[in-house]
């Protein structure tokens, strides 16, 4: 397990639940106490799951075990993409990480290092829980119907202590829950 005292890890109790809102308020919140954020979206691949993922570069190389992992840092502010979001957010990086499941953990180690000691990292990603240990594992859900995830990462990742938040339609509850989240942090470095 590697330990990742400057990341918050940001996963989902299902598809739509608003992780990328959420990260992307936590990331301001941040950025307003002065620290300096680096954003990560992690995409895990399994051999099963050669039906999904079509967007995903270099996927044939990831499901036939030619590539371990990608990791791509968004350049672009304009884009809607969800790292392109983190860094509208004020995240001074944003990278996108695909990995095959059986080198999750170097993929981590990969992402680690493209951030400072002094930078908080603001991950999405429920697979990642199984190899890193952030300082906290924050689980979304909104209220209201959605669908159900039966992804087999949440499973995994949710026997590991976290904290459910909540999301209501309401951003000002939005903004409150993520700088709640952000003070864990006590003060700028």
């Amino acid at each position: 397990m590697i330990g990742a005292p400057n990341m918050l890890l940001i996963g989902a109790l299902r598809r739509d639940a608003g992780k990328t809102e959420f990260a992307c308020a936590l990331i301001k919140a941040l950025c307003r106490r002065g620290f300096e954020v680096v954003g990560a979206k992690v995409t895990t691949m399994r051999p099963e799951d050669h039906a999904f993922h079509f967007d995903v570069p270099r996927r044939k190389d990831l499901l036939s075990g030619k590539a371990k992992y990608v990791l791509l840092e968004e350049k672009r502010r304009c884009a809607k993409s969800d790292t392109a979001r983190m860094l509208l957010a004020g995240a001074k990086r944003s990278f996108w990480v695909v990995a095959s499941s059986a080198h999750l953990e170097e993929a981590a180690q990969a992402l680690l290092a493209k951030a400072r000691p002094t930078d908080i990292v603001v991950c999405e990603s429920n697979s990642l829980r199984l190899v890193v240990a952030p300082k906290r594992f924050l689980v979304v859900d909104r209220e209201g119907p959605g669908e159900e995830s039966g992804k087999r990462s949440l499973t995994e990742a949710l026997r590991f202590p976290h904290e459910v938040i909540r999301l209501e339609e309401d951003g000002a509850q939005l903004r409150e829950s993520a700088a709640l989240a952000a003070g864990i942090f006590s003060a700028s470095p």
